[in-house]
């Protein structure tokens, strides 16, 4: 008597990066943003063998919304997840910066009117380099965090 030959195909997904927190397109809301790689898979004995027809995917923390990435958009997506702190640093840094910006916001905008906004980022920066020795990541939260709060088009 043989031993049964077990196989299936199909299709699986699995993260394979993460980006950091913007605004997803679809739900508006300002969230983590993931990569996947969605594969049509063959197994044998449970165990993938061939995978073809692989898609990379932005997907949305919140809605679960997904935009398949193609050509020069994708390549940058990938680089920055390489780069991109992981989740939950992202998550404390965002918070951070969210705090600075709270106790700081109305006194730098009636200081300079015209233009607060380069006066937040230093000040984030002054407040949380003893903390984050990564200054680009404040930086660059920063103004995204200062991009979610002058935002029109955002869920209230």
């Amino acid at each position: 008597m043989g031993l049964p030959v077990l196989f299936g195909w199909g299709k699986k997904g699995k993260q394979v990066g993460y980006i950091g927190i913007d605004k997803c397109p679809n739900c508006k809301h300002y969230v983590h943003l993931y990569l996947y790689e969605y594969a049509s898979v063959f197994r044998l004995y449970f165990i993938p063998i061939l995978k073809w027809n692989k898609k990379l995917y932005l997907v949305c923390s919140k809605c679960d919304a997904a935009w398949e990435l193609n050509g020069e958009f994708k390549e940058e997506l990938i680089e920055e997840s390489l780069t991109s702190p992981p989740m939950e640093t992202t998550t404390l840094l965002w918070n951070k910066v969210g705090k600075v910006i709270d106790e700081n916001l109305d006194i730098l905008m009636k200081k300079y009117p015209e233009d607060f906004i380069s006066p937040m980022v230093e000040t984030c920066i002054a407040n949380l380099c003893d903390e984050i020795s990564d200054i680009v990541s404040i930086r660059k939260m920063s103004l995204k965090y200062l991009e979610m709060i002058l935002d029109e088009d955002k869920p209230r």
